[in-house]
């Protein structure tokens, strides 16, 4: 079956940045596009592989998107979203790295799928995140020399690895770099991402008393990156 994508207008400046940047990536996939009236609601909105949404840069859904609309959309679809800041940079001239946020526990094959079908289809390269805390009491400092941080480190790679090895085996040609950071998710994703074409995210399908919501990495991703940031639904 064919591939589709939808991005949502309102007549905005905003979302016709997101048409441009949905149309490149129908191009790249192959697959159909549609363009959908936001207000036509999730229900109608979710029915694609895809979904594309425009934004301001440094933050969440605009127009008819905005306010408690965006983050709840983007919290309740079960496909794919990826939200496009009006200042998208230009990555021409460059390769168009994807880069991943990835917690190994958390390693979902939709996720995982998604973010190495797009570093495939970019040819730019795929760049692994796993931003962790360093636990209380610990020896922070390297001068200290070998000890508890280190170890945690090596763990937490030998973790990553474990993760993206069947990945790296069905798209060998995609370069991978994964390194665990410390530091907050949020911070090191924004970080990573400013030279990358597409930045990807996971959430988690949670239920909760009232609809659904995003989790707080991907709710400060979204605000904070100047780039195309993909959230994809799993779990």
């Amino acid at each position: 079956m064919t591939e589709d994508i939808a991005v949502a207008v309102d007549g905005s400046p905003e979302s016709l940045v997101a048409v441009r940047w949905a149309a490149e990536e129908a191009a790249l996939r192959r697959a159909c596009l549609r363009l959908v009236d936001v207000t036509e609601g999730p229900e109608v909105l979710g029915r694609t592989h895809l979904l594309v949404l425009g934004c301001r840069g440094g933050g969440g859904p605009t127009g008819a998107l905005a306010g408690a609309t965006g983050p709840s959309l983007v919290g309740t679809l079960r496909r794919p979203v990826v939200l496009v800041p009006d200042t998208v940079p230009d990555v021409s001239g460059r390769p168009a790295v994807v880069v991943l946020g990835l917690r190994p526990r958390h390693a979902s094959r939709p996720l995982l799928e998604f973010a190495f079908r797009e570093a495939d289809l970019r040819g730019g390269g795929l760049r692994v995140v796993r931003a962790w805390h360093v636990p209380a009491g610990r020896v922070t400092t390297e001068a200290a020399g070998p000890g508890p941080v280190r170890e945690l480190r090596a763990g937490r790679a030998d973790e990553l690895d474990a993760a993206l090895a069947p990945w790296r085996e069905r798209f060998p040609s995609v370069p991978v770099s994964a390194e665990p950071v410390t530091g907050s998710p949020a911070f090191q994703l924004v970080y990573a991402s400013t030279d990358a074409a597409l930045l990807v995210v996971g959430r988690r399908r949670r239920p909760y008393p009232v609809g659904s919501r995003l989790g707080p990495v991907a709710h400060a991703v979204l605000h904070h990156a100047a780039v195309p940031v993909a959230v994809v639904p799993h779990g």
